[in-house]
């Protein structure tokens, strides 16, 4: 089984999150784009860009870069796999998922984190 490559990221007009692929609009201004499902492309800020980790939580729901879970965010181990920033040793792919619950993401409830950035 191959990982779906998708981001999450929000959109600069109204702030909202949008999950697709991500790509650079190069056409006169650089944009960032998430071209979405529906096949329409929203102009994201690319501070907020998150990837898929590949990895669901209890409730199905597909677990980003920067999620908040058990007060710790969900990061790119430079040691090449993903990882929650309070066990530094343990790869998230390691966990009993089903224990898993996506309390937020570092842009809309930092207050959420353990430790602060």
């Amino acid at each position: 089984m191959t990982k779906e490559t998708v981001f999450r990221a929000k959109c600069i007009k109204k702030g909202e999150w949008h999950i697709g692929h991500y790509y650079l609009d190069d056409i006169g201004e650089i944009k960032h784009m998430i071209k979405t499902p529906l096949e329409y492309a929203v102009e994201i800020d690319p501070d907020t860009l998150c990837e898929y980790t590949g990895i669901n939580d209890n409730d199905g729901s597909r677990i980003f870069q920067n999620d908040i879970i058990r007060k710790s965010r969900v990061r790119w181990n430079p040691m090449g796999y993903w990882d929650l920033t309070d066990d530094q040793h343990k790869g998230l792919h390691e966990y009993n998922h089903a224990k898993f619950y996506i309390g937020g993401n570092i842009f809309d409830d930092p207050e959420m984190l353990k430790y602060k950035l």
